[in-house]
């Protein structure tokens, strides 16, 4: 009987847990106004089911699979950050080390939700299932969006009007949708945010359901209706990070299509469709605003642009740091503090812009971390279906466009990569959790 109260116990925290992950980027909106530290709805939640975790855990033996490569990467990472900071706190005066523990409890925090809690709790096809009907109506809430403001000049607000969010530092919701509106008003269109902090992140999310209708049918029938849908949605955020995973999903699923003559067909159709369209974009200047973007980014004409700034910044920085630090790594959480100290200045520093990801790994860990983290994640894909290995290049690519790293879309992306179950094995989450009881 106190076995089957255990199993039963085990069942309903992978549920809640993998429900938590999957809205993890939606709940990350609001913060926590009574915490001092900036923490998350979401966030909040999730720790608040740690100790639930823990008892859970009682009474069987608990094993950390640290053959997982990826682990290799995040002690090194760790390692690396230590010794940097050490090494800049005794040679230099006016070192803080508060901006580096604080990003270290935070990269902590994100991967024990992936490798330790994720290993037992998150179910991969339940958390797919969740996600798709999560990304469905969203799909349908920002086309609605959309066109509210473009037929009508309204404003459909995706979040909760009133609260405290997480946004630029804390601001009240009521000043997010503003911006957004101020945008719409000076682009033309308003820009489809839905539920999510801003376009880019909600086009992020909707590319992971994108790739699962792709790449996760059965007898590659694959539901062209929705893939069409969340694709519209996508595009209506005129983010850039959105049309790039939005072009390599659509190509990778051509490239898979030759088993499929249906699959075939409907994608020479689409493409058919984006030629024919191309001299109704390049005809309005707002709308193609997204690809002078690009276009401007290829060809280096600006050191202000955004995307010019997220993808070149990180490179020229990181070519301007001594070798030893290049090939070890300045520390996570230590960039504004190695800027100041080397005097490293580049010519995307006049624009307030983050670093991509992978800059930010081969900038805090050298070129050995970037190394053991393309690894780490790559070998998780070995074995398992075609999902796995485009979602890991999803995260490379992503990465070198946008800051995903140690985010909620990150949980995500990496909890199914790693949680994707081999060829010819069934998701039993439950079960697996069961036997170990």
């Amino acid at each position: 009987m106190l076995s089957v109260r255990l199993r039963g116990r085990a069942e309903r925290l992978s549920y809640v847990y993998t429900m938590l992950i999957i809205v993890l980027p939606i709940m990350g909106v609001y913060a926590v106004p009574f915490l001092p530290l900036a923490i998350s709805l979401g966030e909040l939640l999730l720790i608040g089911m740690i100790p639930f975790i823990i008892l859970a855990q009682v009474g069987k033996s608990v094993t950390v699979n640290f053959t997982n490569p990826f682990w290799e990467y995040l002690i090194y990472s760790l390692m690396a950050t230590l010794i940097a900071s050490c090494s800049l706190f005794f040679m230099f005066q006016g070192y803080d080390v508060t901006d580096m523990l604080f990003r270290v409890v935070r990269d902590m925090f994100y991967f024990l939700l992936i490798l330790f809690f994720g290993k037992d709790f998150f179910d991969f096809s339940l958390g797919i299932k969740i996600l798709l009907k999560v990304a469905k109506f969203a799909s349908l809430f920002m086309l609605v969006q959309f066109l509210a403001y473009q037929i009508f000049r309204l404003s459909v607000w995706g979040i909760l009007p009133g609260v405290q969010t997480t946004i630029s530092g804390g601001v009240v919701s009521n000043e997010v949708i503003e911006h957004f509106m101020k945008s719409a008003i000076i682009d033309g269109y308003l820009r489809a945010y839905g539920f999510f902090s801003e376009p880019a992140a909600a086009a992020q999310y909707l590319s992971v359901a994108l790739i699962a209708i792709f790449f996760l049918n059965k007898k590659h029938k694959i539901d062209f209706k929705w893939a069409i849908l969340i694709s519209l949605a996508i595009l209506v955020t005129f983010s850039v990070n959105g049309y790039i995973a939005l072009i390599f999903s659509w190509g990778m699923m051509f490239i898979k299509a030759k088993k499929s003559k249906r699959a075939k067909k409907i994608c020479l159709i689409i493409g058919v469709l984006l030629v024919l369209s191309i001299p109704i974009v390049l005809s309005n200047e707002k709308i193609n605003g997204v690809f002078v973007r690009l276009i401007s980014l290829f060809k280096g004409e600006s050191t202000q642009n955004s995307a010019a700034v997220r993808v070149l910044r990180g490179p020229v920085f990181f070519l301007n740091m001594p070798f030893v630090y290049q090939v070890f790594g300045s520390g996570f959480g230590n960039f504004e503090s190695f800027k100041a100290i080397f005097a490293i200045d580049t010519v995307y520093e006049q624009a307030t812009e983050y670093l991509n990801t992978n800059s930010y790994v081969a900038i805090s860990s050298g070129l050995i971390g970037l190394l053991l983290y393309i690894r780490g994640i790559w070998s998780n894909t070995v074995g398992k279906p075609y999902f796995a290995k485009v979602m890991a290049l999803l995260v490379f690519l992503l990465g070198f466009a946008c800051s995903i790293y140690s985010s909620p879309i990150y949980v995500i992306y990496l909890l199914l990569i790693i949680n994707c179950p081999k060829r010819g094995k069934q998701n039993d989450k439950h079960n697996h959790i069961a036997r170990h009881m």
